[in-house]
């Protein structure tokens, strides 16, 4: 008796639920996104996860881990003092939108050491008489900053807008530029000893007289920036646009030469 013919419709049994199967699951996909969790781990950024609606996304700052909650149990986990960013939509209820409001004033009104002022607006303020030491400004407004003569050794200004700020004078040692936005901002006689610039926005950036020994400006925008009397020793500017930049009198680089 011959066995082919039943192979051949056990193996079109296979097929079937093998498509249905597959067919559901991209169905399912479709509707909706994957866990939070299975997102992070697949390489999306914590804050780039996306929820199925109405959930609204959280996560600690202190390990990065997403979870996509209901606007109610977001408001408990946030009452008892968990350290979490709210994304909401227009469809969330104004009482949850009002509490996270409130949860980023307060959050960015505390002058608790070190300051955590990420994702903050500090539009034009004047910071002063606040220690900024391993400060995290990740992802703050500081457009129009007044920063001058200002301890930040540390800071994490990561994607952070600096847009015509004014940084004078101050030490910026071992701080974390990375991806942050200085077009057109004072940064003169300044240290920025270690600094971590990579991806940076520099655009007409004035560092005349700062200190970048050992800086990592890979691949960040100098263009039309002021390196005049800058000492480079040691700086990383592999990959920089250098088009327009004022290298009149830095030293201790062969860009300089």
């Amino acid at each position: 008796m011959p066995i082919f013919p039943k192979m051949n419709v056990i193996f079109k049994l296979f097929l079937i639920v093998f498509l249905s199967l597959t067919v559901f699951h991209i169905a399912g996909i479709a509707d909706g996104y994957l866990a939070p969790l299975k997102q992070f781990d697949a390489g999306t950024m914590p804050r780039n996860v996306v929820c199925n609606e109405p959930l609204v996304l959280i996560f600690k700052l202190t390990d990065q881990s997403p979870k996509c909650v209901k606007a109610d149990t977001a408001i408990i986990l946030g009452n008892r003092g968990f350290s979490i960013e709210y994304f909401y939509s227009n469809d969330m209820s104004s009482e949850f939108k009002n509490f996270q409001n409130q949860i980023l004033d307060d959050k960015c009104t505390k002058e608790d050491f070190p300051i955590n002022w990420s994702y903050c607006n500090l539009y034009g303020r004047v910071l002063t008489n606040i220690d900024l030491r391993y400060a995290n400004l990740e992802h703050a407004n500081l457009f129009g900053v007044t920063l001058n003569k200002k301890n930040l050794t540390g800071a994490n200004l990561s994607y952070s807008s600096l847009k015509k700020g004014n940084l004078d004078g101050s030490d910026f040692t071992n701080a974390n530029f990375s991806y942050a936005n200085l077009i057109d901002t004072k940064v003169r006689n300044a240290v920025l000893t270690n600094a971590y610039m990579k991806n940076a926005n520099l655009w007409k950036t004035d560092f005349t007289g700062s200190n970048l020994t050992n800086a990592d400006l890979r691949n960040s925008t100098l263009s039309h920036a002021i390196l005049s009397f800058v000492d480079l020793k040691n700086t990383n500017i592999d990959g920089a646009g250098t088009w327009g930049t004022n290298l009149n009198h830095c030293f201790n680089h062969k860009i300089c030469e």
